[in-house]
């Protein structure tokens, strides 16, 4: 059973899996929409990525609106894009409905988006260019690495290290930067 009018839900996946704020989102035009991402007109910020690749999720959702659509914009209120006003407040009564806090606005779900990207790996400079930061401080309270994370990234590292052993050993391509730290020692008589 479903709490939320469509066009709520629709835009809240939306912000959930790109990361757009509410007025980013809603500004959306089908031209900007294409296969596999969309772009971003007018971001929050001038950093903001000119695209956002689409999860498959969206990619259906936004294909199931274009089907319905007689108007330019994805989140329209006949034919004109639906105001972030309008959109807070169905929200807010939906919110009520549920009995979720206050502070649960329509931007917690950019926020969520962000954490859930740091959480999958994304690094500061990724969640930075996706967000549209203008300071990586900023994206670096997304990433909470975890001890799997950590050791997944040692684990890589200790792969490149090996490589380049490889290829120093088989004379194809070395680094002359490490050549002398990594070399074993040589054995002098």
């Amino acid at each position: 059973m479903s709490f939320a009018p469509q066009i709520l839900h629709d835009v809240a996946m939306l912000m959930l899996d790109t990361g757009l704020g509410p007025a980013e989102a809603l500004g959306l035009r089908w031209t900007d929409i294409h296969r596999d991402y969309l772009q971003v007109r007018e971001g929050k910020t001038r950093y903001r990525a000119p695209s956002v690749n689409l999860t498959s999720r969206v990619a259906t959702m936004l294909e199931s609106r274009r089907q319905d659509s007689a108007s330019a914009f994805v989140f329209a209120a006949a034919k004109t894009p639906m105001l972030p006003s309008s959109l807070a407040h169905l929200h807010a009564q939906v919110r009520r409905r549920l009995k979720l806090p206050a502070e649960f606005v329509l931007y917690s779900l950019r926020h969520t988006a962000l954490i859930r990207l740091g959480e999958s790996g994304a690094d500061a400079f990724t969640i930075m260019r996706i967000a549209g930061h203008s300071s990586v401080t900023t994206s670096q309270r997304y990433v909470h690495p975890s001890s799997e994370t950590v050791a997944a990234a040692i684990a890589r590292l200790d792969t490149s290290n090996q490589q380049v052993l490889n290829r120093a050993a088989n004379g194809k391509g070395t680094d002359t930067r490490t050549d002398t730290v990594l070399a074993p020692p040589s054995v002098s008589h």
